[in-house]
C-alpha cells in the first residue's frame, strides 16, 4: 500500500485485503484496514460501506446504519 498511496492499484489492494481478512475470520484486521482508509481516502464512502457490511455481519445494525449514513453523506 505504501508503494501505491493513491489510485486504482491502492484501492484494489485494500478491497482484496479486506475480503481476505473477512474470509479468514479476521474482522479486526479488516476493520482496522478500512478505518485507516476512511481517514486517508479521497473516496471514503466505499470503505464506510464495507465497514457497514462488517458491522451488519456482526449483528450490530445500529453501527451498520451509522456507517451507511456517513457513506451517503
Amino acid at each position: 500500500l505504501a508503494a501505491h498511496p493513491d489510485g486504482y492499484a491502492h484501492s484494489g489492494v485494500v478491497n482484496g485485503a479486506s475480503w481476505i481478512y473477512h474470509e479468514l475470520g479476521d474482522r479486526r484486521a479488516a476493520r482496522a484496514l478500512l478505518a485507516r482508509e476512511v481517514r486517508t481516502s479521497r473516496s471514503p464512502h466505499y470503505y464506510l460501506s464495507d465497514l457497514a457490511d462488517l458491522a451488519e455481519a456482526e449483528g450490530d445494525a445500529t453501527a451498520a446504519l451509522r456507517y451507511f449514513e456517513r457513506a451517503y453523506d
